[in-house]
């Protein structure tokens, strides 16, 4: 791990924080998301709302809230992807700090005043806190080890984000601030950004190379972020761009394999858990070719995802099912799964 040098300084009230959110046909739930953010009991914002050529009314929805607030700026753009709209707030921010919101999902009042006490006062780069998880009318709430200690390591937050699925958290790019230096030239002569030929686990990419660089992380554990996961997001789909999250989790591995064989075995694990969802998602849709091609793949880790105690024992049992049930049975339980949860899985084009 290498150390990045620097100490924040600033004093709470007067760091300016940039709050990037890429917009794309949410006109449904982006006031709610712009209002959590104005409404933050730390004032000093800049809010940097990207428009990626939304079809729907969320690009006149900016615009209003841009002549109502002075912190708000608004870019528009031809839709290019969250990772494009990302690297675009990123590049013409001015804050002290730069955080991320996607703009279906909301914010307590205090998260940002919080996260920037924790950062200023352990003299951190990055401060992170928990996030509360809504699917559809469902509320899930994730909590972090007891053992969290409130200052940890690149590393030990590195661990933490890609501990396996039974822990689905503390690995969000929304979770955390990040002091603007981290994004800038002058580490290693390189600029961090998020790779813009991938459109699912780009997140998680990109935070894994700034805990590699980072010293160290400030974490606090309340539950400050809403994560909203609404129904028929693409996140219940696959595609062609879906399947962008395996290149991404290709490269994780190679940007861990020189930390640590534990990383390795779970960034592995994050690998393996993609590919069979993309198995019950063709399942579900009656893909069979596709599904048994994915399915090959997925038998290159049977040893790692179920005869090692990396996952738990009912996760051991879904790698099996996927594995062994006949195809058009996984496509059923899944639909009954998704009935379930009041949505679908589906395969897009």
């Amino acid at each position: 791990m290498q150390a990045t040098d620097g100490v924040v300084k600033n004093s709470n009230a007067r760091s300016l924080i940039s709050v990037i959110v890429p917009v794309y046909n949410v006109e449904k739930y982006l006031s709610r998301c712009i209002e959590s953010i104005l409404c933050q009991t730390h004032r000093e914002l800049e809010v940097i709302l990207v428009n990626d050529g939304s079809a729907d009314k969320s690009g006149e929805t900016c615009d209003a809230y841009a002549k109502k607030d002075s912190r708000v700026r608004v870019f528009h753009q031809e839709n290019a992807g969250v990772s494009t709209a990302r690297n675009a707030g990123i590049n013409i921010a001015t804050g002290d700090w730069i955080a991320f919101v996607d703009a279906d999902d909301w914010l307590e009042p205090s998260m940002y005043e919080k996260l920037l006490q924790a950062g200023i006062e352990n003299g951190t780069l990055l401060a992170c806190c928990n996030y509360v998880r809504h699917y559809s009318e469902e509320k899930q709430v994730f909590k972090l080890y007891s053992e969290t200690p409130k200052v940890l390591t690149g590393k030990q937050a590195l661990i933490r984000c890609l501990t396996p699925a039974d822990n689905p958290f503390f690995g969000r790019i929304v979770q955390f601030i990040y002091n603007h230096t981290l994004f800038k030239d002058a580490i290693d002569n390189a600029r961090i950004r998020f790779d813009t030929s991938i459109h699912f686990c780009e997140d998680i990419l990109l935070l894994t190379q700034i805990l590699i660089k980072a010293d160290r992380v400030a974490y606090i554990p309340d539950l400050l972020y809403i994560y909203y996961q609404r129904e028929g997001s693409a996140i219940n789909s696959v595609s062609e761009k879906r399947l962008t999250a395996l290149c991404a989790l290709k490269q994780l591995k190679e940007h861990v394999e020189p930390i640590s064989h534990r990383l390795l075995l779970y960034a592995q694990v994050m690998y393996a858990t993609n590919i069979k969802f993309i198995v019950i998602c063709y399942c579900n849709s009656k893909q069979y070719t596709q599904a048994t091609m994915f399915r090959c793949e997925l038998r290159r880790f049977v040893k790692i995802c179920i005869f090692t105690n990396v996952n738990s024992f009912k996760l051991k049992i879904e790698y099996l099912a996927t594995l062994l049930l006949p195809k058009s049975i996984i496509g059923f339980l899944s639909r009954v799964n998704g009935r379930r949860k009041g949505t679908t899985i589906t395969t897009a084009t």
